[in-house]
């Protein structure tokens, strides 16, 4: 109960979205990705989180290291935010250098995104898209050999409650400037003062990597508000071995080097902890010209996953969106 309190304390964004996501029986999640992506995850069992430099738009990181250092910084010079902030945290214990290990991570951070951060992105899946899948995201992918791996919320979010820090999830913020930011950032600081009789009792360096995590976190899920569409949620691993393939051991999350479209990068496996059948709800294949073979080969590698308990009509889906290839 300890790590939920600390979560509503540092994130409490991030709780309540949690809350209201599990409520809806009517949503899952969707990780819309190539069909040669899903055949790699359906047949090793893992799901993929690529470095954050690899994301369709880097400059999306970029803009949510640069908000944050504004809540915290007027130009060079730390504002009246960061004093604030250091001031309830001294209030918790003195004996924690928190103003240098802050201002550390603040001056690091797009550095510390580019080479440690991971991510999966997902999107917010309603059941009546179940079949056909959602028209906006085919057409943002703009390629024809698209599909989309549906997954069942509670179990992913049982999986990563489970798993401390190895992981975590995030709703995307999609904010319209730079004071909506400010007020949400507000509402952590006020959560720490208000917790600070529980806050006393946790080591300080058990508190910081919390929050150093929530600080991260908010970094890597802020997007501009014409993006709100997408409904964009994004599971986040921080690689402590950033140069280094770590072979799977029983941990929770491996490395090693994959070549995609070309380019060499580490990947990060998140591996769960019944099995990826576990939370999987079906598999859509996107609009493509190669229909037949895609599907046959999707429904073997979903026999061999799920065996005796695979369904066709449940777990493999076709799309009959009629999207012109030219126009994908």
């Amino acid at each position: 109960m300890i790590f939920e309190k600390l979560d509503e304390i540092f994130q409490p964004y991030y709780c309540q979205k949690i809350k209201d996501m599990v409520q809806d029986d009517d949503l899952n999640f969707a990780y819309y990705t190539s069909l040669e992506n899903i055949h790699h995850i359906l047949t090793e069992e893992t799901l993929w989180l690529r470095n954050v430099s690899c994301m369709n738009d880097f400059s999306e990181v970029r803009q949510g290291v640069q908000v944050l250092k504004n809540y915290f910084f007027t130009g060079n010079t730390v504002n009246e935010h960061f004093e604030r902030a250091i001031s309830v945290l001294a209030s918790i214990t003195t004996a924690f250098d928190w103003e240098q290990v802050l201002r550390d991570l603040l001056d690091n951070m797009e550095s510390t995104c580019v080479y440690t951060a991971y991510i999966l992105s997902m999107t917010v899946h309603n059941k009546v898209d179940d079949t056909d899948g959602r028209l906006s995201m085919w057409r943002g992918y703009g390629r024809s050999d698209c599909g989309a791996f549906i997954i069942d919320k509670r179990k992913i979010l049982q999986n990563i409650f489970q798993k401390d820090l190895d992981v975590s999830i995030s709703p995307v913020v999609y904010f319209t400037n730079q004071e909506a930011f400010n007020q949400n950032i507000d509402c952590v600081v006020d959560s720490i003062e208000e917790n600070r009789a529980l806050l006393l009792h946790i080591k300080p360096g058990k508190l910081w990597n919390r929050l150093k995590f929530a600080i991260i976190s908010a970094a890597l899920s802020i997007k501009h508000s014409g993006f709100k569409e997408e409904q964009e949620w994004r599971i986040i691993h921080i690689d402590n071995s950033p140069f280094e393939a770590v072979p799977y051991k029983g941990q929770t999350i491996s490395s090693d080097i994959r070549c995609i479209e070309g380019i060499p990068q580490k990947i990060c496996f998140m591996h769960l902890q019944e099995g990826l059948a576990q939370i999987l709800d079906h598999v859509v294949i996107g609009p493509t010209q190669f229909s037949p073979a895609i599907y046959t080969a999707v429904k073997i590698d979903l026999m061999n996953l799920l065996g005796d308990n695979f369904v066709e009509g449940k777990y493999i889906r076709q799309s009959t969106i009629p999207i012109r290839h030219e126009c994908l």
